[in-house]
């Protein structure tokens, strides 16, 4: 007798079968991305296992987030020691910049997180755990606060934001910049705004705390649900709110961190700041666009 496969065990197979092959590059999916690649793929799916479009659509979906989180955490790891100097660097830019006037304990953790990173250098293997560890919290938190707002109509959604930090030091990484890309190999769907360790970290617009993500030495951020929109703030040192707590615009929320081996910023940081991201009915948006404008702001890679 012949093995009988459900509908959708055969599509759930076949969606397996596509993540196989665009991982290893087959079929001519070098880059799942786009209205164009899924409709290929949800049509393929259909054709050999069938079932309902909208769910192997959706499926496809899915496939799509999990190739692009294998492939970036493929893209970091191969550029882990770039990526490590790169941080060493830009404490030892920290240490110049504060000099004589540096604290004891900004001091202090300026030594320790140069300490780590040193011990990362060497150990390749401690350093992919935990490069993955914080890849996974990274893909997480870009996962909630894209739920938080799907199936919401943009076109009915008026977004409203203030600065959640003074940009004193302009920004630091753009939204989808592509030095940063470049450097950690992962698209930055956010604007970094660098800041001093320790600094008051401002809700954005009045909402509903959604999620406060506590991960210890890893990436520790806050998500904030609006009307019909959501903001994430990353590579926050300490929280100073609760979820389900309702805030105002302006209210201080949390304060910054993002110093390499310190709470929150996690083995992947660019130095002490804080990571805004936007998003609209499941889409990120350039934060840039909505916030006041600032005439002499100066921004990574803009001349």
């Amino acid at each position: 007798m012949g093995m009988y496969l459900s509908v959708q065990k055969r599509r759930r197979l076949c969606v397996s079968l596509l993540l196989i092959t665009v991982v290893a590059g087959g079929m001519g999916y070098a880059s799942l991305s786009g209205t164009t690649s899924v409709t290929s793929a949800t049509a393929f799916l259909h054709a050999a296992g069938g079932g309902n479009p909208r769910e192997i659509a959706q499926e496809v979906q899915e496939t799509e987030s999990t190739v692009r989180s294998l492939r970036a955490t493929q893209a970091v790891l191969s550029r882990r020691e770039e990526i490590l100097r790169y941080e060493l660097r830009q404490l030892e830019e920290e240490r110049s910049r504060n000099g004589i006037a540096m604290s004891p304990r900004l001091r202090e953790d300026l030594r320790k997180s140069r300490n780590t990173l040193v011990v990362l250098l060497r150990d390749q293997q401690e350093t992919d755990k935990k490069v993955t560890q914080y890849l996974q919290q990274m893909w997480e938190a870009e996962g909630r606060v894209r739920v938080a707002t799907m199936g919401m109509n943009p076109d009915n959604i008026s977004v409203l934001i203030s600065w959640p930090i003074e940009p004193v030091n302009g920004i630091s990484a753009g939204f989808k910049d592509t030095e940063y890309e470049s450097l950690f190999g992962m698209v930055h769907n956010a604007i970094d705004i660098p800041t001093l360790q320790g600094t008051e970290v401002r809700a954005a617009a009045s909402g509903t705390i959604q999620t406060v993500a506590n991960n210890g030495m890893g990436y520790n951020y806050v998500i904030i649900m609006h009307e019909g929109f959501a903001t994430l703030y990353g590579h926050v040192n300490s929280f100073l709110v609760k979820e389900g707590q309702k805030v105002t615009e302006g209210e201080v929320i949390a304060l910054s961190g993002g110093t390499p081996d310190t709470p929150g910023a996690g083995v992947v940081s660019t130095g002490p700041h804080l990571h805004f991201e936007l998003n609209v009915a499941g889409d990120h948006k350039d934060p840039l666009a909505y916030l006041p404008f600032i005439s002499d702001l100066e921004i990574a890679g803009v001349r």
